[in-house]
């Protein structure tokens, strides 16, 4: 069984998953290795592997390929045809309300 702690990004490490709520500039470093999560399209976080936005009043994600790939996890295919996919640098087409 796995546990979940809340810590202070500069004082995580060996983390499977990392929940971002804004852009931690300067940080990237300590989240290497990591799942990166992100509510918001907003948040400009280079290696965020899935991000949370609003769109329609329903919540939805987006999965970018290139960072999970990096990051080691499979994604099911199931996961995938519900998602948003982001693939390459390029930004969403849409611009979509923050959480």
């Amino acid at each position: 069984m796995r546990h979940v702690q809340i810590r202070q990004l500069s004082d995580a490490t060996h983390c499977d998953m990392t929940y971002l709520y804004h852009t931690a500039s300067g940080e990237n470093s300590q989240i290497e290795g990591s799942v990166v999560v992100s509510d918001s399209d907003q948040i400009l976080q280079k290696n965020s592997a899935i991000t949370f936005y609003i769109e329609e009043r329903r919540l939805r994600f987006e999965i970018d390929l290139n960072n999970i790939q990096k990051s080691g996890v499979t994604v099911s295919s199931e996961l995938l045809k519900l998602a948003r996919i982001k693939q390459g640098k390029s930004a969403p087409t849409k611009t979509l309300s923050p959480l």
